[in-house]
């Protein structure tokens, strides 16, 4: 028997940019009678949205938006819920970078803990000291991380990690934030 709960079928790999995934989902979603008004495809696609965007799927990485919608079973309308039950197969937009790619960013703010980059959609990407360019020190006047470099000619200059400047980084590591980590649905009684 198959779990109404995010039965992951296959990973397609969404455009060129391998950050992103195409996840297929079998989910069964509650259409509240205020969706009714609505065209029903867009209304499924709506409560798809809010119940996975900005969520993260164990296993997986953050959801973004649904790609498509593969399949609608019939609606369903259980007693005493208002509510129309619908059977669905659909693929997920999901972020999931993978350990040594490479990722532009944006730096969003500094602090003697590191560097924390921004995707514009996610901002919790944390750049701690020892992953910055050596020998890199933290500015305490200006509140940002300077990096020692050396010139053409050989002599030593210092860049600023400024706030808001675009960045190359390399993901060393990906950790699935618990805290935005979905629960499994619970499995729906069939109407009798």
């Amino acid at each position: 028997t198959q779990s109404t709960w995010g039965h992951f079928l296959s990973v397609y790999f969404f455009s060129s940019c391998c950050m992103f995934v195409l996840v297929q989902i079998k989910d069964t979603i509650p259409l509240p009678p205020v969706s009714f008004n609505k065209e029903f495809f867009d209304a499924v696609r709506d409560e798809l949205n809010k119940k996975y965007a900005g969520k993260v799927l164990p296993t997986c990485g953050l959801c973004i938006a649904v790609y498509d919608v593969a399949k609608v079973g019939e609606a369903v309308v259980h007693a005493g819920d208002g509510a129309a039950w619908v059977r669905v197969e659909f693929r997920e937009i999901v972020f999931r970078p993978f350990p040594n790619e490479i990722i532009r960013a944006k730096i969003l703010k500094c602090d003697a803990n590191g560097i924390t980059l921004t995707l514009g959609f996610f901002e919790e990407i944390h750049v701690p000291p020892q992953f910055m360019p050596e020998p890199s020190f933290f500015d305490e006047a200006q509140l940002v991380w300077m990096w020692q470099a050396g010139d053409a000619d050989g002599n030593e200059v210092e860049l600023a990690f400024d706030i808001g400047a675009d960045v190359l980084c390399q993901v060393k590591e990906v950790c699935l934030d618990a805290e935005h980590a979905m629960e499994p649905p619970a499995p729906v009684a069939p109407a009798r």
